[in-house]
């Protein structure tokens, strides 16, 4: 199955946020709930083995969006073995801000998943990004999973990093030392303006400042509630610590 959804907000003429774009086809549909607030909604199981999903949102100049997944996707092997593949590509114009929290993505045995976040800011653009992935439903292994993550402004890059199940496998968290389950990432792509808070660690997570004010976080975690807390504690942003709060 091909899924796709497009979101795309601008600002008006009156200097508020319109919602000029919501399209949605396939396991994904797209709700507007507020100003400047949408939800993704599943509508179907996945993604399977053998599936494509690609999210494309784009915040023109000056606008701000909050993006939000309402419930966990589950990504489940196909009949052929052949991988799922997720695009997600976030343009944010000069000006502008993104808060993008979409729900956990499982992957469940079996499973083979490929996901790449794509970031592209211009100008003094911002964003607020969180990805979340959990390797197994309760009680089983996870499946085969690589994430990568680009961001660049102005076309210049910021971050380039990737992630698979096969290394987390290997990795034991504190202080019990159980297997890792669950990683979360928080990238917070700032202006420039802010140089936010040098590095840490407090449990499994880490943070790292990068160029240009901008912070990564990452957190591994034996479940998804401990990976999050740790994220919650490194955070670089007050304004943003709430993951429902969005920008402002």
């Amino acid at each position: 199955m091909r899924s796709r959804v497009e979101i795309v907000a601008e600002l008006s003429a009156s200097g508020t946020t319109a919602l000029v774009r919501l399209r949605a086809e396939g396991q994904l549909a797209v709700r507007a709930t507020g100003p400047g607030r949408v939800h993704l909604v599943g509508t179907a199981a996945g993604p399977l083995g053998g599936d494509e999903l690609e999210v494309l949102v784009r915040v023109g100049a000056g606008a701000h969006l909050a993006v939000h997944g309402v419930a966990a996707s589950l990504a489940l092997p196909g009949a052929g073995g052949s991988p799922a593949r997720a695009l997600t590509r976030l343009d944010v114009g000069d000006g502008a801000s993104l808060h993008y929290a979409p729900g956990p993505l499982v992957v469940c045995r079996g499973a083979r998943l490929r996901t790449s976040t794509v970031i592209a800011l211009a100008g003094s653009g911002r964003a607020d990004v969180t990805e979340q992935v959990v390797l197994g439903r309760f009680g089983e292994p996870g499946g085969d999973w690589t994430g990568r993550v680009v961001a660049d402004r102005d076309g210049h890059p910021l971050l380039r990093t990737t992630q698979d199940s096969a290394l987390l496998a290997t990795a034991r968290v504190p202080p019990d030392e159980r297997p890792v389950r669950a990683v979360v990432t928080r990238l917070e792509l700032d202006d420039g303006t802010d140089v936010g808070p040098g590095a840490a660690t407090t449990g499994g997570a880490v943070r790292c400042p990068l160029a240009g004010g901008c912070l990564l976080v990452t957190a591994l975690g034996g479940d998804l509630s401990t990976a999050l807390r740790d994220v919650a504690a490194l955070a670089g942003r007050a304004d943003l610590a709430d993951p429902d709060a969005g920008l402002p």
